[in-house]
């Protein structure tokens, strides 16, 4: 029985798209502890309107430092998350110069009950399964991103922890800083 759950363990993971992307060496860095920093890639094209109201699309992109989540409700590590984005989102939203904007796969209808039930405030939009690896490089979830002020990807970061504890040192360490970054080169300009 144990050899049988290996097997069908590993067949999931050798047929999944996100698995493809594991033998993407260009994309491999974004899969370590720490991310990718700097990528050459653009976020694809959209046009979403939010649990907010809000409709955001490409263009939206532009002129901010963009913060970007990829979950879903039944991903531990995303919602290992929530709470310490949460964190991140009530730190930043007062900034005109940021944004935070998240992508699911959950209907629009159940975003609500998601909320309330795991306690955070950010804008969310619902994406079909295949619109979504279109917008984080077939990498599955959750998926972090950040953008410049053009809408390049500057930083990427795919997979999480379930702690909390890790979670939060995670923020803090490598979010915080990549926005803090990002936000001081553009106060440049």
């Amino acid at each position: 029985m144990k050899n049988i759950l290996i097997i069908l363990i590993a067949s999931f993971f050798c047929t999944t798209t996100s698995a493809q992307v594991l033998s993407d060496s260009s994309l491999s860095k974004a899969y370590s502890l720490t991310g990718m920093r700097d990528t050459k890639m653009k976020f694809e094209q959209f046009q979403l309107k939010a649990d907010n109201d809000v409709v955001y699309n490409t263009d939206s992109l532009h002129g901010k430092i963009t913060f970007i989540s990829f979950w879903m409700e039944n991903c531990l590590p995303c919602l290992a998350e929530f709470k310490s984005l949460e964190k991140l989102f009530q730190k930043y939203k007062s900034n005109s110069k940021f944004q935070f904007l998240s992508f699911t796969r959950d209907p629009i209808d159940n975003i609500a009950k998601i909320k309330g039930q795991y306690g955070f405030s950010y804008p969310a939009m619902s994406m079909g399964l295949e619109e979504i690896y279109e917008h984080n490089f077939k990498m599955g979830f959750p998926i972090i991103m950040i953008t410049d002020i053009n809408g390049n990807v500057r930083y990427l970061k795919s997979g999480g922890f379930i702690e909390e504890e890790k979670v939060e040192k995670t923020v803090s360490s490598l979010y915080y800083q990549e926005i803090d970054r990002l936000l001081e080169m553009y106060s440049q300009n």
